[in-house]
């Protein structure tokens, strides 16, 4: 795994010092805007493209990836149990993790991936994946929808299985059509765990 240096390189880089500025206290997943805007007026084509309580996606140069940016526990623990299954399509590609000098903002490359489909069958039984991880783990294992799910999305559901039985019941079970995507357009492509803890 590289680490990743394209931002935070350097200490004195102006999109560096633009991020340390707007993500000062907790303000790293409400800043994204801000970051944009004072990055563009620098000459830095990044674009937010979506923001949650604690971190931000951001577009580059490159259509295949995304960087991001973020202060979460929650999800340094996904991305511990994400780079040990890497080979998993229901696991994202992470491609580089850092962290920006000087802060305690932390910054992931990995692969762009595409919305849930809203005709794809996952949305109709997200609230299953709510609750305790060692409740969803249950589910997965001892119930008729756990072995349904496995038939028809065996590889999801090794990668929640890996998800849930991996962290403690401090770490809540968020999954939902902003934190499950797709690799690839339409109701059939593959579901990909994004960010499944929250507080």
């Amino acid at each position: 795994m590289k680490t990743l240096n394209e931002i935070y390189g350097s200490g004195n880089h102006p999109l560096v010092r633009i991020i340390k500025a707007k993500t000062k206290g907790n303000a790293t997943g409400y800043a994204g805007e801000n970051i944009e805007k004072a990055a563009k007026k620098k000459g830095y084509n990044v674009n937010a493209i979506g923001s949650g309580m604690f971190g931000t996606v951001f577009s580059g140069k490159s259509p295949d990836h995304v960087y991001k940016i973020y202060r979460d526990h929650h999800y340094d623990a996904f991305l511990k149990i994400a780079k040990k299954h890497q080979k998993n399509p229901a696991i994202p590609k992470i491609h580089a993790t850092g962290k920006i000098k000087g802060t305690s903002v932390k910054v992931t490359k990995l692969e762009r991936l595409e919305p849930l489909d809203p005709k794809h069958p996952l949305q109709k039984i997200l609230h299953k994946f709510q609750g305790e991880p060692s409740s969803v783990y249950h589910t997965l294992h001892n119930t008729k929808f756990g072995e349904k799910l496995k038939t028809d999305y065996p590889k999801f559901h090794e990668a929640l299985s890996h998800v849930t039985k991996s962290v403690k019941d401090d770490h809540y079970m968020d999954l939902h059509n902003e934190n499950i995507m797709q690799r690839g357009k339409g109701p059939n492509a593959q579901p990909v765990i994004t960010d499944p803890f929250s507080d």
